[in-house]
């Protein structure tokens, strides 16, 4: 067991992200339960290497790592009590070793109206969070004024109510970057222009259908067939 804090060594934890640098040092990340906020070791986690970098009080249940060139980001996802709560979105921390950035953890609400964020990926430089009410939304966290875009709801997600997607649980993008998944209680759904469209990838019932007579087989090529 690795002790993370200490002070509280029977501490839980919902998400855990680390990265390798470009000089092959290995940050990892950690986020507490009873909202204990997030952990940071630059040393690969071993034990009493952690130290707590802020967001005490809130609810964070997703970290993920976006690597842009040299530099590395931690992002945290909150999660809220639910209702009308609009949530807070996602804020991000420069990982910089055992250097603490200077402007501490940035927060990224604005637009945001999701709900809980379940879920963080990354497409080249946009941010991606899949959200409890509000599919997947998408930020560019490089504008004068980043703002998290929401999906159309004729964007092929699945609709539990009228303006309401289902929960988006899990992202992941492919390494070229090519497609999208997203998934949630109505299946996989895939995205292959960054998170604009999405089609079903894991339905069991298909709308299209090719008969054949009794007799028939489909053919890939030349085959050779054997009657006995």
């Amino acid at each position: 067991q690795v002790v993370v804090d200490s002070a509280k060594p029977n501490l839980s934890f919902y998400a855990v992200a680390s990265v390798t640098d470009v000089r092959g040092e290995v940050s990892v990340g950690v986020a507490a339960q009873d909202a204990a906020g997030v952990y940071l070791s630059s040393a690969g986690g071993r034990a009493d290497s952690f130290r707590s970098i802020g967001l005490a009080g809130r609810d964070i249940r997703v970290l993920a790592v976006q690597s842009d060139g040299p530099r590395s980001f931690l992002w945290a996802g909150e999660t809220v009590a639910g209702g009308d709560d609009p949530g807070r979105g996602a804020s991000r921390w420069e990982l910089r070793g055992t250097e603490d950035p200077p402007e501490g953890w940035q927060a990224f609400s604005q637009g945001w109206r999701g709900g809980s964020c379940r879920a963080l990926a990354f497409h080249g430089n946009t941010v991606l969070a899949g959200s409890h009410r509000g599919g997947v939304l998408r930020l560019n966290p490089t504008a004068a004024q980043p703002s998290w875009q929401e999906p159309d709801v004729r964007c092929g997600l699945p609709l539990r109510d009228a303006g309401r997607f289902h929960a988006v649980e899990a992202l992941a993008v492919e390494p070229a970057e090519r497609l999208l998944l997203a998934g949630g209680p109505e299946g996989v759904y895939r995205s292959a222009d960054g998170g604009t469209r999405y089609a079903p990838v894991s339905q069991s019932e298909f709308l299209e259908r090719v008969a054949l007579p009794d007799t028939w087989l489909f053919c890939s090529g030349e085959h050779e067939v054997t009657v006995v």
